[in-house]
């Protein structure tokens, strides 16, 4: 299946065309209380300031060497502590917008990362944003600590989680899909089922550069190619050749030489002596 392909199939939501809380926010996206609320909240007072004074000096902070068990009890903490303050938000007592950065950068397993949609959706209903940098932190800590599915859960709906991922780390979250697939065909005995899903997962991530309106490029392409190749099915190397088909098809080929060359072993594995000659032919157009 062609990468274009598998995004025409991916059940993505309507883009949400906007950044933070703009004037594009306001329309019906928004419920009616939501609506005022992002009225009141640009309304603020000088009063905000004092407001969030005080609450920075009382704001988490995570100290960098604990033991395991100490970091998970102290991020437990951390987050039912903040869900209560959003609980009992108001325009002039709102938590300050780094408390939530300081909560993603010490996530420290994968069962507390399961925890973020839940405060992360309380966040945005609130009308706090979310930063590029929040963002990025986010899938870096999820794929660091083996969550990378509760990073694309949260990439995967800009209404309710409003992400603002950079193409950097799209592609940090497809490796952490790609590793993830390589790890299990590498398992005894072979799980084709988690495979596969490791690799759609890979895929769906893909399919989110036309969601977030950015351009994929040669590290896109690649990426998919090389994670299809590194497995033993043959269904993985169909993708591959698909995948391929689509990247030479621009007029610079959005394909690296050491990936194409793997492709090319790959097609030696796998018997395919046609797709062999024409990767071949590629990689003489290639620096």
């Amino acid at each position: 299946m062609s990468a274009r392909l598998f995004l025409s199939r991916t059940n993505l939501p309507q883009a949400w065309r906007m950044s933070n809380l703009s004037t594009a926010a306001l329309n019906s996206n928004l419920s009616p209380t939501s609506f005022a609320l992002v009225r009141t909240f640009r309304q603020w007072s000088v009063s905000h300031d004092a407001a969030v004074a005080e609450a920075k000096s009382v704001a988490p902070t995570f100290p960098e060497k604990l033991p395991k068990e100490q970091c998970v009890e102290h991020f437990n903490k951390a987050i039912t502590d903040l869900t209560e303050v959003l609980a009992q938000v108001t325009p002039h007592t709102h938590p300050p917008h780094s408390r939530l950065n300081n909560l993603v950068n010490f996530v420290p397993d994968a069962a507390a990362a399961a925890r973020l949609p839940a405060l992360v959706r309380t966040w945005r209903a609130e009308g706090l944003p979310i930063t590029p940098y929040t963002t990025n932190t986010l899938i870096f800590r999820c794929a660091q600590v083996g969550a990378p599915k509760v990073a694309l859960t949260l990439l995967q709906d800009r209404a309710m989680y409003g992400q603002r991922p950079t193409a950097n780390y799209l592609h940090h979250l497809m490796r952490a899909f790609g590793e993830q697939a390589v790890a299990i065909s590498r398992a005894e005995p072979f799980q084709p089922d988690a495979y596969f899903a490791a690799l759609d997962n890979m895929f769906r991530t893909f399919a989110l550069f036309e969601y977030y309106e950015l351009e994929p490029n040669v590290e896109s392409y690649s990426t998919l190619v090389k994670y299809c190749c590194e497995g033993p099915s043959k269904e993985a190397f169909r993708r591959a050749a698909a995948t391929v088909s689509e990247a030479v098809s621009f007029a610079t080929p959005m394909i690296d030489r050491e990936t194409a060359l793997k492709f090319q072993e790959a097609c030696t594995t796998h018997g395919d002596t046609e797709k062999r000659a024409y990767i071949e032919s590629i990689l003489a157009k290639l620096n």
